[in-house]
């Protein structure tokens, strides 16, 4: 229970916050109303904003009614790396390697929010689910030399590598959420909630290698595979920072 303790703790300091910010206000006005619009932003830890598009990321909340918050996100992550290596081999001999990759990732959730029971103080419990759509796409470029230490007078070729993988998945997940969204001081809240979810991934993989020695014929493989993954999680979702307009 490491991480129920771990927000025990934080909503524990941020009530205290709450509590003097909020103490010359009556408690029983809502945090929000009907037609407000909050931003949001995933908080990692205390002092980290950063995109998390699995749990919500950057998007916006919506009141439906006075306890009822619509949420709509869109997460999108690109990468692009280029790496060289040099390397000596146990066999004997030594080589070099050149990588190259991008990625793409995009993500959007929907999610809703329903407030429950009888708000006490800057605390509102609330019961929800949620569903998420993801796609993304992975492309790497390998290629590296190995050139063989050989007796003198013998001729040696050197080997080249190249390898080319793609990878693409497509991805539908939903949950259930039981959490609680807790005012910091006026038109500013933080919210977390305790999540059962489920999760299907589809992998579509495209892998191709070529080996090349001088004087002789390249060898090519060729590789295709699909994979299908289905996983169940419960843990815990970041802290959600919400700024009302």
């Amino acid at each position: 229970m490491p991480s129920v303790r771990r927000l025990a703790v934080v909503l524990g300091a941020f009530l205290l916050v709450a509590d003097v910010a909020c103490a010359q206000r009556s408690r029983d006005r809502p945090f929000a109303e009907q037609g407000d619009i909050a931003l949001i932003a995933t908080v990692r830890g205390l002092d980290v904003l950063r995109l998390d598009p699995v749990d919500g990321g950057v998007g916006a909340r919506y009141r439906l009614a006075d306890r009822t918050v619509l949420g709509v996100s869109l997460g999108l992550s690109l990468s692009d790396r280029h790496g060289e290596n040099e390397h000596e081999e146990d066999r004997g001999g030594s080589g070099s390697g050149e990588t190259e990759g991008n990625g793409s990732n995009a993500r959007l959730n929907v999610w809703l929010e329903q407030h429950v029971g009888r708000r006490r103080g800057p605390i509102s419990p609330f019961v929800g689910a949620g569903v998420t759509l993801g796609r993304g796409r992975n492309e790497v470029a390998l290629e590296s030399v190995r050139v063989n230490t050989c007796p003198e007078g013998v001729e040696c070729p050197a080997q080249v590598l190249t390898q080319r993988s793609e990878d693409d998945h497509v991805s539908v997940g939903g949950a259930l959420l039981v959490g609680a969204e807790v005012k910091l001081v006026r038109g500013v809240t933080l919210g977390a909630a305790y999540r059962l979810g489920a999760q299907y991934v589809s992998y579509d993989r495209f892998q191709e290698r070529t080996i090349r020695v001088e004087g002789q014929r390249d060898r090519v493989e060729r590789f295709d595979s699909d994979e299908t993954v289905v996983s169940l999680q419960t843990r815990l979702t970041d802290l959600m920072l919400s700024i009302y307009l």
